[in-house]
């Protein structure tokens, strides 16, 4: 039996002569809440084995010894910055989670442990930062503490530090509003620290490296992987209508221009262009997704945009099976039926 498209004229005049009358083959469409359902369990399927990917390839990545390393270069750092420690469990958090899950530090001891624990960043700043970025931090921690204003017991608003003799001193109403000033830190710690980390190079380079094993490897390549397994795999297996497991279930084929089963070359520059909407309909967060649909929905041959650029259709193969070839065609009906076949596409009443 001959499996290829691509026939000559007289071997399918050859094969039509020993065969009797004509059998014609009548397809209908399908269907658009079989395509719809069909096209949402193929995606159903495809986001499960996405996760599932994603979730192997990441440990994947995350057993080789360079992310190892960097990983690991990456947690000691925040480590040596102060901002995050490690918890009861041995879990990393940040510091001032960790003081607010501890009942023992009362606003007064959470201010002095701020303070104390101020020095180890400023440490990092100046090893990991340029002097300058190191000077400008500390000189904008002195300007937020002189501008930090409480009020005293009668209502008097009141500054909690003051400049003596180019020293920055606590005032007689600090130690009175330690409570007020936790949240200061809590604050300072959460607003401004973070971001100084994030930006200090050593860090930054860090967090990019990790990122890029994140956005350029584990997420590309289980998206990838996932797409070519559910809908391109699929349609190597389901030859005959060129069938994904959606497809299958509702009993949809794809035809070309002549009612046969894309060539294999033919399904590829379709999955091809499938693929491409896929990338441009995310960076159009969806916009190219809503086009295709409605290309499915309302164009005269309900043609998605993958089958509109190659000239293919969908049709209902509950009846009728599709060929791969004439040939196919000839041989299987001459067997069966004794008649020669023809194809024709009609619309569901």
């Amino acid at each position: 039996m001959v499996y290829e498209n691509e026939v000559s004229s007289a071997e399918y005049n050859q094969i039509q002569q020993q065969t009797f009358g004509v059998k014609e083959i009548k397809y209908s469409r399908p269907k658009f809440v079989h395509r719809v359902l069909a096209n949402l369990l193929d995606f159903i399927v495809f986001a499960v084995v996405l996760v599932g990917s994603f979730i192997a390839i990441r440990k994947i990545v995350d057993n080789t010894s360079s992310y190892k390393n960097t990983f690991k270069t990456y947690i000691n750092a925040r480590l040596e910055s102060g901002l995050y420690v490690t918890g009861d469990y041995g879990e990393l958090t940040t510091y001032v989670s960790y003081l607010n899950s501890h009942s023992q530090y009362t606003p007064g001891s959470k201010v002095y442990n701020y303070e104390k624990n101020l020095s180890k960043f400023f440490v990092f700043q100046y090893n990991y930062n340029s002097l300058e970025a190191y000077d400008r931090i500390y000189s904008e921690y002195d300007n937020l503490r002189l501008s930090f204003v409480s009020t005293d017991y009668q209502g008097t608003p009141y500054h909690l530090w003051k400049k003596e003799n180019g020293q920055i001193v606590k005032t007689e109403l600090y130690d009175k509003a330690k409570w007020i000033y936790a949240n200061w830190y809590q604050s300072y710690y959460t607003d401004f620290l973070e971001g100084y980390l994030a930006t200090t190079p050593f860090y930054y380079d860090l967090t990019k490296t990790i990122s890029y094993y994140l956005l350029f490897l584990e997420v590309p390549v289980s998206f990838v992987f996932s797409l070519i397994l559910i809908y391109f795999v699929p349609t190597l297996f389901f030859r005959h209508g060129r069938q994904t497991l959606g497809k299958a279930l509702y009993r949809i084929g794809t035809v070309d221009s002549r009612y046969l089963s894309p060539t294999f070359w033919r399904n590829l520059a379709k999955f091809g262009i499938f693929f491409a909407e896929m990338l441009a309909g995310i960076a159009t967060l969806g916009i190219l997704y809503i086009i295709s649909f409605s290309m499915m929905a309302f164009t005269k041959k309900r043609q998605s945009f993958p089958e509109f650029m190659l000239g293919l259709q969908e049709v209902d193969v509950s009846k009728n099976r599709v060929y791969m070839s004439m040939v196919e065609a000839a041989l299987i009906n001459a067997q069966t039926n004794k008649k020669a076949t023809d194809f024709r596409l009609i619309d569901n009443p």
